[in-house]
């Protein structure tokens, strides 16, 4: 249906299947918000931004050294959390918008199979051997 897009390419799915995939999109979301929260806290100036907490083992030389290590793997770790986040609530805009399973590139529908292995997939299977 390449060149009809974006008016007649919708997402050939039962309201059922739409419904799961965003529970599951949800629930995804759930789990990520409360990961960050471990480790970081909500910045006021931006939805789905979080700031590491520095972690405080003590005032010697090692433990500082420790502090250092640890908050750059808990930085690196809120990085991809935040990214993942973003991801989901992209996606979760685009099944309120009604075209939820498109791929971004082409325009085609994701193959259903790839949503349910991961439901935040933006590209088709093509595209995305091709990335």
């Amino acid at each position: 249906m390449k060149g009809v897009w974006p008016y007649f390419c919708y997402i050939i799915m039962t309201p059922q299947q739409l419904e799961q995939f965003k529970k599951s999109l949800i629930e995804e979301k759930q789990k990520i918000e409360n990961e960050l929260s471990e480790i970081a806290d909500k910045n006021p100036k931006g939805q789905g931004n979080f700031d590491v907490r520095f972690p405080q083992f003590g005032t010697s030389k090692d433990e500082n050294a420790q502090e250092v290590t640890e908050f750059e793997k808990l930085k690196a770790l809120e990085f991809n959390l935040e990214k993942k986040l973003g991801e989901i609530n992209e996606t979760l805009k685009k099944a309120e918008k009604g075209i939820y399973g498109i791929c971004k590139t082409c325009s085609e529908e994701i193959e259903t199979a790839r949503l349910k292995a991961i439901p935040a997939a933006s590209l088709c299977s093509s595209c995305a051997k091709k990335v």
